[in-house]
């Protein structure tokens, strides 16, 4: 094609026929910026092809991300139900409106026990340095952006702070007990010296802190 436009042009210089030259090489001009139009567009369309593919794959990440955490969440939730109940009966037999009944050194332990919150931010990391404008829904990557920077960290401050308060809480309890231990379905804490554990206001607080915080961490498990 160049070969013929060539021999074209030289034609036309030879005769001396400067209209049609002016003529020939404007419609050059005119298929080469064609040509390079159409070329830019191939290479958007194969660039835009190949974003929508790589959006897809970290989207498809993030989501199989989710599952396993939804899973550890609604395992923990189940847990931390738990733990307030018997962070109830731990309270109602401090303030002497509770027997002792036989689990109650399950109950005790119980009390003092919390979980792990697992969640991984890689998928979230690679979507930002893939571009979070690039993300073609609105409101996919308004979802993705309040969970990993406000949700998550707020729900990570909150579950932090109630492991601190289960670590002080039995610190402060160990001396009315003969021993514990935290096995996975239940452990043990067997109390020894019932009528000081009841005379201690200090420590009855700090189990009424720790079902407070844990109603806190239900409700947000919740919204």
């Amino acid at each position: 094609m160049l070969r013929i436009f060539a021999r074209l042009r030289r034609k036309l210089i030879i005769e001396g026929n400067v209209a049609k030259y002016l003529l020939y090489a404007g419609g050059e001009i005119v298929l080469i910026v064609l040509g390079i139009g159409i070329a830019f567009q191939l290479g958007n369309w194969k660039q835009n092809k190949q974003d929508q593919i790589l959006e897809r794959k970290l989207i498809a990440e993030i989501r199989s991300s989710l599952d396993l955490e939804l899973n550890d969440f609604i395992a923990n939730r189940t847990a931390h139900t738990k733990y307030l109940n018997q962070q109830i009966k731990t309270i109602q037999f401090i303030q002497g409106d509770l027997r002792l009944e036989d689990s109650a050194h399950i109950d005790f332990a119980q009390a003092h026990r919390s979980t792990s919150f697992l969640t991984s931010a890689a998928p979230f990391e690679s979507l930002k340095a893939f571009g979070l404008n690039r993300v073609s829904s609105d409101q996919i990557r308004r979802y993705i952006i309040y969970l990993y920077d406000i949700a998550y960290p707020e729900f990570e401050k909150l579950h932090s702070n109630y492991n601190a308060l289960c670590s002080n809480a039995l610190d402060v309890g160990l001396v009315y007990f003969d021993d514990w231990s935290f096995q996975e379905d239940q452990g043990s804490m067997q109390p020894v010296n019932i009528a000081a554990l009841q005379k201690d206001r200090a420590y009855l607080m700090m189990v009424k802190r720790l079902r407070r915080m844990n109603e806190l961490i239900l409700l947000s498990m919740e919204e």
